[in-house]
């Protein structure tokens, strides 16, 4: 994790290229590990650019979080994840179809 004081796998200020490389290991095993322990379709809700459980210690450089959010991303696709953000709260409360109704709908065409 990425934050300001120390404890975490990095800390805010590094070289971003330094951060990447860190991260990439992390989300490669991750999309690995699912991929190959996973049979048929797979998909991630719960991804986050939150570097850090307490919000006000986290990173919040634009420039890194981009980074972050994109290695997300990359590994998702080399692993064959489906990645998707599901606002439950309003989808539920505005009654209209979440993402995953959608996402069933458009692949059943």
């Amino acid at each position: 994790s990425g934050r300001v004081v120390s404890g975490g796998g990095y800390f805010c200020d590094e070289p971003i290229e330094h951060i990447r490389e860190r991260l990439r290991g992390c989300v490669d095993y991750f999309g690995r590990a699912f991929s190959t322990y996973t049979n048929g379709l797979k998909a991630c809700s719960e991804f986050s650019l939150g570097t850090f459980e307490d919000a006000v210690l986290a990173c919040n450089d634009e420039e890194l979080l981009r980074m972050f959010l994109d290695e997300q991303v990359r590994a998702f696709r080399i692993h064959d994840i489906t990645a998707f953000f599901l606002d439950m709260a309003h989808a539920v409360w505005a009654n209209v179809p979440t993402w995953v109704e959608f996402e069933t709908h458009r692949r059943l065409r």
